[in-house]
């Protein structure tokens, strides 16, 4: 949550961005719903069973950080260049 918090006060609020918060987004809305799940049960709720493959027992809180962290290092790989990153404060 802290690099999350981070990202999200100093990233430009430009198109340009626009991917990286809805990165946030995701990873954190994920993060959140297995937080509150683990604090009010005891344990997290995993509910989606794919039978048709041997895969482990999920919920779509762990999908949205899934997600949110493969985008994330697509993002990191092939769209943003380090340019993007020199000063989130955009002081160049």
């Amino acid at each position: 949550f802290i690099f999350l918090g981070f990202m999200a006060f100093y990233l430009p609020k430009t198109k340009r961005y626009l991917p990286l918060m809805i990165v946030w987004v995701l990873m954190c809305s994920g993060a959140m719903g297995n937080f509150l799940d683990r604090i009010f049960r005891g344990y997290v709720v995993d509910f989606i069973y794919l039978s048709c493959i041997r895969f482990p027992v999920f919920n779509v809180a762990d999908i949205c950080v899934v997600c949110g962290g493969a985008y994330l290092a697509w993002l990191i790989l092939f769209y943003y260049k380090d340019e993007d990153f020199i000063d989130l404060r955009g002081k160049r």
